[in-house]
């Protein structure tokens, strides 16, 4: 199990900062963080840091990630020391 971000994570900081009626000056200088920070984080154009994500999960009241369960499957079954011609099969006439 891993913790994964939630995809709408831009919206629900969004709402619940609008909620407790801050606006994105009040919320960086209440997290210690830039307001540039707040605004990238709200328009999606960056993914927040676990830390910041923590800071903003508590200072909002507000859940930015869900358990996943991992999919134990191997991305790739080649050894990291194969080349192409340890695969390549070459045919002879």
């Amino acid at each position: 199990m891993k913790d994964e971000l939630l995809d709408n994570y831009d919206q629900i900081i969004r709402e619940a900062r609008e909620a407790k009626g801050w606006s994105q000056e009040d919320l960086a200088e209440n997290i210690k963080e830039k307001v540039s920070l707040i605004k990238k984080i709200e328009r999606s154009e960056i993914v927040p840091e676990d830390s910041v994500r923590k800071k903003l999960e508590h200072a909002l009241d507000i859940k930015l990630t869900e358990r996943v369960e991992e999919s134990g499957q191997e991305v790739s079954h080649l050894k990291k020391d194969m080349t192409l011609g340890d695969i390549v099969k070459i045919k002879r006439k």
